[in-house]
């Protein structure tokens, strides 16, 4: 049964709230605790982590997230596909572990590496695509809420000073092992039989390497700052870096989310051939990137000299300019996913999305070699965003037979608008004299309230959509509540 995209979209969205608000309580601790330079030797050994968390999945996720949408009405289809999907991933993740053990034993981060290998583990297991295929967002939504909640809780309980990083890693992974063991408590609702591994597995490793490759480069490319930095510069500034990068991921996470919703439906379009359905996802999508970096852009902007003061700390100077430079990407990026992952690889165009993310990467990683060993954590940042926009152009290229850029950018001005005189708003009220996160609080009240009140005085669409809907609703409730009282009426009368 095709499930509601606002339902699947509030589910995915609860989720992502939780894992804005998560950091919100987390790192204001942490980084206290740990202090800087233990932050950048985290988010150092981390990306490398990643690399190899990379290629064990080797384009798997998607891949297999994509495979499932499109045999998700034919369970037996769905059985076979799922099992040797999984099958595949288990043998490339081992491979990886016992690459990275071996690597982990030379380095000067031994103990943590180690302990961040049992993420490799976890991400054997995880079966994640199979419900994001078949569209059951609210069984994922319920085990992520668990599962950051119990991470919260072990944070506080267990890392209690600047020598616990490597309990805090371990609370990281831990957490992470025990939600993907969780995704299988009930999957006999989806997945009947069990197959066992069969040569037939291969077929599916051509297909996800091409998947793999936008992936590999895309991750190498928002993961090479840190790196370039951790091996150019030193730990305190990827420290730095890293946390400003933290609150702008957050951020584009909510943005993003859509993708892991329209996804499927795409995928089902395009195998029906509906062009005119991909394109409305695809020009709702983009309105509703805009909708959403514009005021997150120019909000950050506008709160960060006293968000990073009471949120990080005094010892983390310099996260307020990271922030204000790494902002724009808030925006890049979403329309990066819009385009990249929701579109390209979805319609199975991955060379397209291959070549922009590796001219993205190219850039990114000379003008880093050039910038880094000049201005440090700055420089990295601006060669993101630098590298950042050139890929967002060419990926406006490669659909330029779908969609027209006229009708995307027409619906700049009003948002822009907005955003603007919510910016020159919020921006003195940082001078008033109170706690800089109250302060913050403040900032935030009166920018969502300026914002989304200057759009229905201009008559925004998705504002007006949404009011109408809100309306309507009540409208209905009320009616409801109308003829209920009517019943309970007659039924009193009849007694």
């Amino acid at each position: 049964m095709k499930k509601s995209l606002t339902v699947n979209y509030i589910y995915n969205m609860i989720y992502k709230i939780l894992t804005l608000i998560t950091p919100l309580i987390t790192t204001p601790y942490v980084s206290r605790i740990l202090g800087v330079e233990n932050i950048g030797i985290y988010n150092y050994t981390y990306s490398v982590l990643s690399y190899f968390v990379l290629f064990g999945v080797l384009g798997l996720q998607m891949y297999g997230q994509r495979e499932i949408a499109y045999v998700s009405d034919d369970k037996d289809k769905k059985n076979k596909v799922f099992w040797e999907i999984l099958w595949t991933r288990i043998v490339t993740t081992t491979t990886a572990l016992i690459i990275f053990c071996i690597f982990a034993t030379f380095t000067n981060y031994k103990i943590y590496y180690l302990i961040f290998g049992i993420e490799l583990i976890a991400n054997a297991i995880d079966i994640s695509w199979l419900y994001y295929g078949v569209e059951e967002f609210k069984k994922i939504t319920i085990r992520n809420v668990i599962i950051k909640i119990i991470g919260i809780i072990c944070i506080f309980l267990f890392v209690n000073d600047a020598n616990d990083l490597a309990v805090y890693i371990m609370c990281h992974v831990s957490v992470m092992l025990i939600g993907n063991l969780s995704l299988w408590i009930g999957i006999k609702k989806q997945i009947s039989d069990i197959n066992r591994p069969s040569i037939a597995c291969i077929k599916h490793i051509k297909t996800a390497i091409i998947l793999f490759l936008p992936q590999c480069l895309d991750s190498i490319y928002m993961l090479m700052d840190k790196v370039m930095l951790g091996n150019m510069s030193s730990m305190e500034q990827v420290g730095i870096y890293g946390q400003a990068d933290k609150i702008i991921k957050m951020v584009v996470t909510v943005i993003t989310s859509l993708g892991l919703v329209v996804s499927p439906r795409i995928a089902k379009s395009a195998k029906e051939g509906k062009t005119n359905e991909i394109k409305k996802y695809m020009y709702n999508s983009f309105y509703f990137v805009f909708f959403m970096a514009f005021p997150m852009i120019f909000g950050l902007i506008g709160i960060s000299d006293m968000f990073s003061i009471w949120f990080f700390g005094e010892e983390y100077e310099g996260v307020a300019q990271m922030i204000n430079i790494l902002s724009p990407i808030i925006l890049f990026m979403g329309l990066n996913s819009v385009i990249g992952w929701q579109y390209l690889m979805t319609v199975r165009r991955e060379k397209d999305f291959t070549k922009s993310v590796a001219v993205g990467a190219i850039i990114n990683f000379i003008l880093n070699a050039v910038l880094i060993t000049k201005l440090e954590a700055v420089g990295a940042a601006i060669a993101s965003i630098i590298s950042m926009f050139i890929m967002t152009i060419i990926n406006f290229y490669w659909i330029k037979d779908l969609i027209k850029i006229k009708e995307v950018l027409i619906r700049i001005p009003k948002l822009l608008l907005a955003s603007t005189i919510m910016f020159l708003i919020i921006k003195p009220i940082q001078f008033i004299n109170l706690k800089p996160i109250l302060i913050t609080f403040i900032q935030v009240g009166i920018g969502i309230i300026v914002y989304v009140g200057i759009l229905i005085i201009l008559k925004d669409r998705m504002v007006n959509e949404y009011l109408s809907m809100i309306t309507n609703k009540l409208k209905l409730n009320g009616e409801k509540d109308k003829l209920l009282k009517k019943e309970l009426n007659k039924n009193e009368k009849r007694k």
